[in-house]
């Protein structure tokens, strides 16, 4: 599908709804038509447990480099934290579902899916920030 330029074509839900979103919208925009407005506001504060609701380092560690997708020192990636390591198979799910986890709106969309299998427990933050 070809597209104008300033538009992609974002996965809402892992079943292959597709909806063109527009690049200026907020990651908390994407969160919200995702899990909705009661359950945005929960993931909103896992995610910025998790991550500082960011996709992308802002400064060099041991895991990840400056301007690369945030990843932690256990194998979680990009703003949801996605544990990629071998104890789960979010990775391989991942790329038969077509994410890249590299990918902000991908990420979350990982996060969503993993979210309908196991809930807001999926983080630890979850805990940390009182919603489980």
């Amino acid at each position: 599908m070809d597209l104008p330029p300033t538009q992609f074509v974002a996965p809402i839900t892992p079943v292959a709804q597709v909806q063109v979103v527009d690049p200026m919208f907020s990651t908390s925009s994407v969160i919200y038509m995702l899990w909705g407005k009661e359950q945005g506001d929960k993931m909103i504060k896992i995610f910025t447990c998790e991550s500082g609701m960011k996709q992308w380092a802002d400064y060099d560690t041991e895991w990840s480099k400056k301007g690369e997708p945030l990843m932690s020192s256990t194998t979680d990636i990009g703003i949801a934290q996605i544990h990629i390591g071998k104890s789960t198979d979010w990775l391989e799910r991942s790329k038969e579902l077509g994410y890249d986890l590299t990918k902000t709106v991908d990420n979350l969309d990982m996060a969503y899916y993993i979210w309908n299998i196991q809930g807001f427990g999926a983080w630890s933050c979850s805990k940390k920030v009182g919603i489980v």
